[in-house]
């Protein structure tokens, strides 16, 4: 992972839904 994975893995773990966030993610793609 490059920085911005980095980040992007910060802010999942700090999200209050995190499930929510990586189904958003994904979803994005």
């Amino acid at each position: 992972l490059g920085a911005s994975g980095v980040l992007l893995a910060s802010g999942v773990a700090k999200a209050d839904d995190p499930e929510a966030v990586l189904e958003d993610l994904v979803s994005g793609l």
